[in-house]
């Protein structure tokens, strides 16, 4: 995990910063030429979040958002 990604164009110039701000980024991977998907995770209120990065500084977009369940253990 991470706390914040930078997109390097081919001049390993950055072309958009993703910081999650009191998340951290799980996993980040391309969604198409001009977009980026992020995994953002919320360590104190267990809350998952999809969220798409377009590189031209567009506000992200959410696409999909979990509240991940405490696990009960046997006993």
């Amino acid at each position: 995990m991470a706390g914040s990604v930078a997109v390097l164009d081919r001049e390993l110039n950055e072309v958009r910063a993703i910081d999650p701000g009191d998340r951290v980024v799980s996993r980040a991977a391309w969604a198409d030429d001009t977009h980026v998907l992020a995994v953002l995770a919320g360590l104190e209120d267990n809350r998952w979040s999809l969220v798409r990065y377009s590189l031209d500084g567009g506000d992200p977009e959410t696409v999909a958002m979990l509240l991940r369940r405490q696990s009960r253990s046997a006993g």
